[in-house]
């Protein structure tokens, strides 16, 4: 069909239909690729989202292992040290332990032992002198009346030493401290120095609240009594030397594992060795009652009672105990404080192993003209009053491993 120049030429109904289907055809082009962009988008954004995913699942895939296996190593060396204590022959070894034992500080041993604890044991005591509100009506102008880690002691009073081996575990030494703090009290802490990692802070507070840090050998080698002069000095030296780089202030005093020493041993450790003189054999019953009843059925001024420090039971026993050691009168001193203020002649190197120190009845003076009347005073071991007793637990109780 022609047309006039300049008019618009009419479509046929072809052409129409032609126009109409290439426009729909370019619409569901459009839409095709729209779609297409969306599912694109989608799928990049559900590769991001797995990928993060996946990220997350394994970083907590990865902490959950590493946390089961820690726990696992935790739980093992808990084992191993439950081991060790359940594996001492007690048949065997009662008799060389408690022998070795010391009954009493005669004269005579006093001189041998005049190097004693000497300055060790005197730091202890005047690094927690902090300084403490004295007890109510408590006339602090009195002689018998110390300021010692913090606290003011009644030299003329009853005293016990309360002690617990194997940590650190926080769970539990950091209850037992606040039990302590709560009446009056300070305890002895003999660490084992390979633990000291798992709870530094735990140690740092012993040291800081005034309670004493034994050491307990590096590893609890059940066998040490059994091992060359090297390898004893080694286990008390790493440990030692552990506990001064975390705290500043170095142990004084030593308990062995189950408390059984060779000549070996005796020759090489240079420390005092302290055993005890109520084994609650916390260790082996795991009962709360358990450890209440045999110290309570058998506690006397001048004591060394032995627990440990890994288990909840013993945690939950001294909830009761300690409170009731205060409420009995009994003050609960560390095991420095104990020969400090009982004035005891006691050294390392000499095969001894202290479980008590008493005081002996006399008619006497007590023995405190030489001490400070506001805080405790080094006591030479040449000047100790022999009148004062390190007192064996053979007759106490029976040996068991610590």
């Amino acid at each position: 069909m022609s047309t006039a120049r300049g008019r618009r030429r009419v479509l046929t109904e072809a052409e129409k239909e032609y126009y109409r289907r290439q426009r729909a055809l370019a619409r569901r082009r459009k839409a095709a690729r729209k779609r297409a962009y969306q599912a694109r988008a989608f799928v990049l954004i559900t590769l991001i989202l797995i990928c993060f995913l996946g990220f997350k699942g394994l970083s907590y895939i990865a902490n959950y292992i590493e946390t089961s296996r820690q726990n696992a190593v935790n739980a093992m060396q808990d084992i191993d040290i439950q081991r060790d204590h359940s594996s001492i022959d007690v048949t065997e070894n009662t008799g060389a332990a408690m022998s070795d034992a010391v009954t009493a500080n005669t004269p005579g041993d006093a001189a041998s032992d005049a190097s004693a604890l000497g300055d060790g044991i005197s730091t202890n005591l005047a690094n927690g002198e902090t300084g403490s509100a004295s007890p109510t009506g408590t006339d602090i102008a009195d002689p018998t009346h110390v300021l010692s880690n913090g606290r003011y002691l009644d030299i003329t009073k009853p005293m016990v030493a309360l002690t617990w081996d194997d940590g650190p575990k926080s769970s539990v030494g950091n209850h037992l401290m606040d039990v302590l703090e709560a009446n009056n009290g300070r305890g002895t802490f003999f660490v084992v120095g390979e633990r000291i990692d798992k709870d530094p802070d735990e140690v740092k507070r012993m040291v800081a609240d005034g309670h004493e840090v034994g050491n307990h050998s590096w590893d609890h080698d059940e066998k040490l009594s059994k091992k060359g002069v090297d390898y004893i000095r080694s286990e008390f030296d790493k440990t030692n030397q552990k506990v001064q780089e975390l705290t500043g202030v170095t142990p004084t005093l030593a308990r062995l594992p189950g408390g059984i020493a060779s000549e070996d041993v005796k020759s090489t450790l240079t420390m005092p060795m302290i055993f005890w003189s109520i084994d609650t054999l916390d260790w082996k019953t795991k009962n709360a009652q358990s450890t209440i009843d045999a110290i309570q059925g058998n506690i006397k001024d001048g004591d060394i009672i032995l627990m440990h420090e890994l288990y909840d039971a013993t945690s939950q026993a001294c909830d009761t105990v300690i409170p009731w050691l205060n409420q009995q009168g009994y003050q609960m001193v560390t095991v420095s404080e104990l020969i400090q203020f009982r004035q005891a002649a006691v050294a390392g190197g000499n095969g001894k192993q202290y479980s008590a120190f008493r005081p002996q009845p006399t008619e006497a003076a007590p023995a405190t003209e030489a001490i400070s009347v506001t805080e405790a005073a080094p006591v030479a071991a040449s000047e100790a009053a022999p009148a004062l007793a390190a007192e064996s637990s053979a007759a106490e109780s029976p040996v068991a491993e610590t």
